[in-house]
């Protein structure tokens, strides 16, 4: 079986309960000797669809944002700097439950950076630096091995097709962060 473009592994699953109420699998993954993943997939029949809330401050379902990001990673010294830095993975996937659930931040080289509190982890901190209706923006910065990584990310609600203007002009207030 083939696990998207990262290599191959393995996937198995069943539905649960009388009526197939509940859904659930495991897979592993290995695309070379430096890379392996496993995990699991689970989930139950709902009513509620996911990615139809409307606000970024309290998603009323679970909602998967796919960003925009830039990334640059390096190897890590004991002050906390970067050399060699080259291009990072960047961020492939953000993950916010329903009612206001801690962010979930997946990488596109499989790391998954979860962080409940911004001062539960200093080796994992990120910012952000927006609080719009319809935005999110801010950096990550991922000190967790001797490679560092900062990965800058956009991500919310997009316009639509049909609703981006097509003429006209407009004026933006815009600020510039980074790391």
């Amino acid at each position: 079986m083939t696990l998207g473009s990262a290599g191959t592994g393995e996937l198995h699953g069943a539905f649960f309960g009388p009526n197939a109420d509940e859904v659930g699998a495991a897979f592993s993954q290995n695309p070379n000797s430096d890379v392996a993943a496993t995990g699991v997939i689970y989930g139950a029949r709902g009513t509620t669809p996911v990615n139809t809330s409307t606000s970024l401050d309290s998603p009323a379902t679970d909602q998967f944002y796919q960003p925009l990001s830039a990334s640059a990673k390096g190897t890590l010294d004991g002050a906390g700097n970067l050399s060699s830095v080259a291009a990072g993975n960047g961020i492939a996937s953000v993950h916010q439950g329903a009612n206001g659930a801690p962010l979930v931040f997946y990488g596109s080289d499989g790391r998954i950076m979860w962080q409940p509190t911004k001062a539960s982890n200093t080796s994992l901190a990120y910012d952000f630096y927006t609080s719009s209706d319809y935005l999110r923006a801010g950096i990550l910065t991922d000190r967790r091995s001797s490679l560092g990584q900062i990965d800058a990310f956009v991500y919310g609600f997009a316009t639509t097709n049909a609703a981006t203007p097509r003429t006209g002009s407009a004026a933006f207030n815009v600020a510039l962060n980074g790391g």
